[in-house]
């Protein structure tokens, strides 16, 4: 007996209830599927049962779907999978059940995923480390409960798995009916307006311009400045920010106020370049922006926040991404290129009726992400919490005539003994053959199948 755990249950370490080894990269891989190979499970194919590469069968660690799948390298180490037949690639450990239901052990790793994703070793590449790992407390349940176990968590699992995939859809519809208001309000169909005329950016503004060059710094002043991480679209985030010491000089055109529009000129990523939020809430004039950012200050023809809209439309926004250049392993944009980006402007009246709408469309969106969160949030813990009756013997009801998991586990460990003998046994009868073979080379040479090229994988 075990803390915590049923009277006939009983912990151990999950080492030894299995036989593990490494995957491996084989000697012969192909991309072409044919009977003498076998898929060549990688990370992709583990997570997305997407096959592009097949092995040959000899130099394989081959797998069957009784075997338990762990990433060992990488982000996603310590996820676990099961039910895939082929050859373990080098960044899985295979795990070999002894005794004990595969996917009674399979859903213990799982549980714990987010655990052992927490404690990695390895300062470059991470990976599972192993003293957390192999010494995680396995509690055993008698082999008949497992079976018990296994089939409620079928039961279960799969129906909180449904909810999760509908779930996953919603951003996705949320981003939809973002973009489909953006588009309908530049375009008239929001509000049903023809009145609208094209105008060049540049005609639209008094002046646009990049702001200062001094370099910044992380310790406190009263001179905060911008990141150009700051400016998402529609969003201006004023706690990220650097300063700038007192000592160095400042200008007064490199301090935003309420009403203008900044675009964020660089990024990495294309899709954060040409960002558009418009500055409000602020209440002094203390607050600068870099060279990394553009101002922008409007003429009385367009309101800041339809321009915020304007730039935010899916179509515009592809122009943007389609101007920028690369430039040091960043994109960019000109200031040129944002004054000769095209707007449909309507009346400012007009303007001011489609900002109202769609802030409220917007406002019903967040409303609905908001509940979409806490769903999500609330089936996350559903499956931990389903996970942790199931290995506290709570899921389901313990018989008396089952053989106690004592037992269980007395048998486990001689199995696992005689398991490892013969491995070893049979890694050195490989050995032997491989020797003799060399001592005595073949009559005629033997022509190997040729790997294929890295360049043609």
């Amino acid at each position: 007996m075990s803390e915590g755990l049923p009277s006939n249950w009983i912990s151990t370490e999950l080492s030894k209830a299995v036989i593990y080894s490494k995957g491996k990269k084989p000697k012969t891989l192909s991309i072409t599927k044919s009977e003498d190979l076998v898929p060549y499970i990688d990370i992709k194919a583990f997570e997305k049962g997407i096959i592009d590469e097949y092995a040959d069968i000899q130099s394989s660690k081959l797998i069957d779907g009784n075997d338990i799948l762990v990433v060992w390298d990488g982000a996603r180490f310590g996820l676990t999978g099961m039910g895939i037949i082929g050859a373990a690639g080098s960044t899985l450990m295979v795990l070999k059940p002894v005794l004990c239901y595969p996917k009674y052990i399979y859903s213990f790793i799982n549980r714990y995923y987010s655990y052992i994703n927490s404690k990695p070793k390895g300062t470059g590449t991470p990976h599972v480390n192993p003293d957390v790992f192999w010494n995680l407390s396995f509690p055993i349940a008698p082999l008949n409960e497992q079976k018990r176990i296994v089939a409620k968590l079928d039961a279960i699992m799969p129906r909180i798995d449904a909810v999760k995939e509908r779930l996953d859809k919603v951003p996705g519809i949320l981003k939809r009916f973002r973009q489909s208001v953006l588009t309908a309000a530049v375009t008239g169909k929001l509000t049903g307006s023809e009145g609208y005329k094209t105008s060049s950016f540049g005609e639209l503004i008094v002046s646009i311009r990049g702001g200062t060059t001094t370099p910044p710094r992380k310790e406190f002043s009263n001179y905060p400045v911008l990141r150009s991480s700051s400016v998402r679209q529609g969003f201006i985030d004023y706690n990220d920010v650097f300063y700038l010491t007192e000592e160095q000089s400042t200008r007064q055109a490199n301090f935003i106020q309420n009403g203008d529009v900044l675009f964020t000129r660089l990024n990495g990523s294309a899709e954060f370049v040409g960002n558009c939020a418009v500055v409000k809430g602020i209440k002094n004039n203390f607050i600068q922006y870099p060279d990394r950012l553009y101002c922008a200050k409007l003429k009385r023809d367009i309101l800041p926040e339809y321009c915020e809209i304007a730039f935010a439309d899916p179509f515009l926004r592809l122009e943007i991404e389609n101007r920028a250049k690369s430039s040091a392993g960043h994109k960019r944009i000109s200031i040129s290129d944002v004054e000769e980006m095209i707007i449909l402007l309507p009346p400012l009246e007009e303007q001011q009726e489609i900002v109202r709408q769609v802030d409220k469309l917007f406002a019903l969106a967040d409303k609905v992400e908001a509940h979409y969160q806490k769903a999500k949030a609330r089936v996350d813990k559903l499956s931990q919490s389903v996970l942790a009756k199931a290995f506290r013997g709570e899921l389901v009801p313990q018989d008396p005539n089952d053989e106690p998991a004592e037992k269980l586990l007395e048998r486990i460990l001689e199995e696992k003994t005689k398991m490892e003998a013969e491995l070893k046994g049979g890694r050195k009868k490989v050995a032997r053959k491989a020797v003799n073979k060399n001592r005595n080379p073949p009559a005629k040479p033997v022509r190997l199948k040729k790997a294929m090229p890295c360049s043609a994988r």
